[in-house]
C-alpha cells in the first residue's frame, strides 16, 4: 500500500456453508520512515499519489471486467 497509515486485515476460515470456523485479524503500520513525507502523501489526492509510485486505480468498469475475467478463467 503506497499510502502511509494503519491498515487492518481480516481473514476467515469457513466451512462450505459459510459458517466461520476461525478468524485472524492483524494490523500493520506503513510508513516511509520520514514523518514529513508521510504527512505530505496523506494530504495529496490519491489520484496523484498512486501513479507516482507505480500503482494504478482501475475505474469501476475496469474492475468489473477484471473480476469477470477472473471468474471465466476457472
Amino acid at each position: 500500500m503506497p499510502l502511509p497509515g494503519y491498515y487492518t486485515s481480516v481473514a476467515k476460515l469457513t466451512n462450505k456453508l459459510g459458517e466461520p470456523l476461525y478468524e485472524w485479524k492483524w494490523a500493520v503500520r506503513m510508513t516511509t520512515g520520514n514523518n514529513e513525507q508521510d504527512i505530505y502523501l496523506r494530504k495529496t489526492p490519491i489520484e496523484k499519489v498512486f501513479p507516482t509510485l507505480g500503482w494504478e486505480i482501475p475505474t469501476y468498469q475496469e474492475f468489473v471486467q477484471n473480476f469477470k475475467d477472473l471468474k471465466s478463467s476457472k
